[in-house]
């Protein structure tokens, strides 16, 4: 699992337990700026993108945990997911990362969190 917070110009990422060993990372940390939105659950379009995808270096079993970095045509995610069922997925720009997909503890409240935190910044450039 990850938690994620966002101060007044940053979203950070921090990765828990075991799963820092698993995804090979222990911290993002993304300029708000650079965050174009966030969604609740994996993305048909991750999902696909993964399917495709390069594990550099990361794990990746089936059904029980997706972790670490995942390279498709030059484009780069990073993930931690168990079953995905408390999954958010971030649009990321301007990063090594262009998608982030995580298990948080509260995925409406992560996501929420990740769009006031835009629309505060949008407002106060």
């Amino acid at each position: 699992m990850t938690t994620v917070e966002t101060t007044h110009d940053k979203l950070l990422l921090t990765v828990q337990g075991f799963d820092i060993i698993l995804a090979l990372k222990h911290r993002l940390e993304i300029p708000l700026t650079h965050v174009l939105g966030a969604e609740v659950g994996v993305t048909d379009e991750v999902r696909e993108r993964l399917s495709h995808s390069l594990r550099l270096p990361g794990t990746h079993l089936p059904g029980i945990i997706t972790a670490g970095s995942y390279a498709e045509h030059g484009r780069w995610m990073f993930w931690d997911i168990r079953s995905g069922k408390s999954a958010v997925t971030i649009r990321i720009t301007h990063e090594k990362y262009d998608r982030i997909v995580v298990d948080v503890a509260d995925p409406a409240s992560t996501v929420a969190a990740i769009t006031t935190a835009l629309a505060a910044i949008a407002r106060h450039p």
